[in-house]
């Protein structure tokens, strides 16, 4: 028996001997009440968290109160009702509840004289409902609006995302220093007391040794870079670090020795260096003690950044933004991400996939060289472009801007790339004939043995027209339905067996194809600045005339 929510506890059926209606018997919130939790005072029943029904006690908090006006009281009772425990339960907070208001940089900090929910376990089996008197919170404008409902949408919209950063308490209005009419959030960063307690608030840190309320504003002074763009770029990053490792510096070139080049991309040169003040650690001093430290003369990398000034300071921000899709273990899924986040790479081709193996002979991949991502609605028709020629979409050549379809037609050339073995077009020169013929719709070819639907889908994302490639989403999960298929061994119909049967055979297969790799000058697959505008030249004057091959 299937009910709408996993909360219910369904007892059984039975029928109105009066209207002979079947009916079912259920226990509301039944699957969550629990005997450790303590019996709720109204209905008897056994509470469905610690301290709190969910049957009874939302209802006790929407009585007694009010802000002065029903839309933001009716927000506030809204999520009152959906409590499912005592802590979480936000509330209207009365300015005058609020005190010793001060700042802190950019940060408000104040003590709030009721103080936070907290359920106090007596012994087991029984627990209250206490409040933490005189306690430190944060305050903030919930936005700039002054249309009421956007504020309350807003505020809607920050209750619904679950963040696991931000523990909110509730709402206040009138606080001196702010706006008369703001609406104001009191709120907390989520704490704990095995990071340590805050010299500065003398609350628990938000991570070992940071409190995110302090911490940041004192990164950001006794130093510069000369350059008071540059020191602004790194101020608004250090302003948002969650930790003490993740803090980005300006770091004088003469702390940095045994600097040497080690490689050379198409945006850019790279070096190793040795820092001599080291990368940040927090260093285990004890139990659950922690102190900032720094691991000294540690081995980086560098990167040079050309072009204006602008540029260089814009890539700097999708280094440091889009630094979690550096660190995830699978690109395919870090596409999706840097997608959903409205963003294309500019540049994808497997020169810019790094891989790393680890001791247990894991091995992870890396997207890199992101010089030229940027947001998909920030795509503009340009003169030139960078990449490598087999890997860039035939829209791009016929002189439209580039875009995350773009992105899904470079994954697709990888595609063929894995099933070969061999760059693309490897035994012909990347010129302008070139492009005419990937205008013209030549694809690279696939191995001997590699199985249908892995080809069909390669086919899709290098479809001519961008509008019928799939998606980064579409993919991952069709590979990851073909792995899952593959490593169980188990098929659950026809289709599957025949994907498992096509991968199978490709193992076999691959043995006996020639291993050799052909011979690539190094500068052939490097990303270089393609004259767009020669290139629009070259495809209307060339493409009635030459013949097409390879299709």
């Amino acid at each position: 028996m299937n009910s709408k929510s996993n909360e219910i506890k369904v007892c059984g059926l039975t029928q109105n001997t009066i209207t002979n209606e079947y009916m079912f018997i259920f226990d509301e919130f039944g699957s969550k009440r629990n005997c450790m939790y303590g019996k709720c005072a109204n209905c008897s029943r056994y509470n469905t968290s610690y301290s709190w029904c969910k049957s009874c006690d939302p209802h006790k908090t929407v009585q007694g109160w009010t802000s002065g006006n029903k839309d933001v009281d009716d927000c506030i009772i809204e999520f009152q009702l959906k409590a499912t425990r005592y802590e979480d339960v936000i509330e209207w907070i009365p300015f005058n509840k609020l005190v010793n208001i001060q700042k802190i940089g950019d940060k408000v900090l104040a003590t709030w004289l009721d103080g936070i929910r907290q359920v106090k376990k007596n012994y087991i089996w029984k627990q209250s409902q206490p409040l933490v008197p005189s306690y430190n919170v944060e305050l903030k404008i919930l936005h700039d609006s002054q249309n009421l409902l956007d504020l309350l949408n807003n505020f809607k919209d920050l209750m619904q995302l679950n963040n696991s950063e931000l523990k909110v308490y509730g709402l206040t209005q009138g606080i001196e220093g702010f706006p008369l009419t703001a609406l104001i959030l009191v709120f907390n960063f989520i704490r704990d007391d095995e990071n340590g307690t805050c010299a500065n608030c003398n609350r628990y840190n938000t991570s070992k040794v940071w409190c995110r309320t302090c911490d940041p504003q004192k990164t950001t002074q006794g130093w510069t870079s000369g350059n008071k763009n540059i020191d602004d770029c790194i101020k608004e990053f250090q302003l948002k670090a969650i930790n003490y490792e993740d803090v980005i510096e300006w770091i004088h070139f003469n702390r940095l020795d045994n600097i040497q080049k080690i490689g050379e991309g198409g945006f850019g040169s790279v070096f190793s260096a040795t820092w001599l003040d080291g990368k940040r650690i927090a260093l285990n001093d004890g139990y659950m003690k922690y102190k900032q430290s720094r691991t000294p003369s540690s081995i980086v990398a560098l990167k040079t950044l050309p072009g204006p000034q602008k540029n260089f300071l814009k890539e700097i921000n999708y280094y440091i933004t889009d630094n979690k899709f550096y660190l995830s273990k699978k690109f395919k899924k870090n596409l999706i991400k840097v997608h959903k986040a409205k963003y294309f790479h500019g540049d994808f081709h497997s020169g810019n996939i790094l891989q790393n193996q680890y001791g247990n002979g894991d091995l992870i991949s890396y997207i890199a060289d992101l010089g030229l991502s940027r947001k998909n609605d920030e795509s503009e028709l340009e003169d030139s472009v960078y990449g490598v020629i087999p890997y860039v979409a035939p829209e791009v050549f016929n002189y439209r801007p580039y875009t995350i379809a773009s992105d899904i037609y470079s994954f697709g050339i990888i595609m063929t790339e894995i099933s070969t073995g061999k760059p693309p077009y490897y035994d012909v020169e990347y010129d302008g004939v070139l492009i005419i013929r990937i205008c013209d719709g030549l694809r690279p070819k696939f191995a001997e043995g590699t199985p249908d639907c892995y080809i069909q889908l390669a086919n899709q994302c290098m479809d001519a027209n961008p509008s019928n490639r799939p998606t980064a989403s579409h993919i991952y999960d069709e590979l990851s339905r073909w792995y899952n298929i593959v490593d169980h061994s188990v098929a659950n119909d026809k289709n599957e067996l025949s994907i498992l049967e096509a991968f199978q055979f490709a193992d076999k297969i691959i043995p006996t194809l020639s291993n050799e790799l052909p011979i690539c000058p190094k500068d052939k697959l490097t990303s270089k600045l393609l004259s767009f505008k020669n290139h629009s030249e070259l495809i209307n004057s060339l493409s009635t005339k030459l013949p097409i091959s390879g299709k």
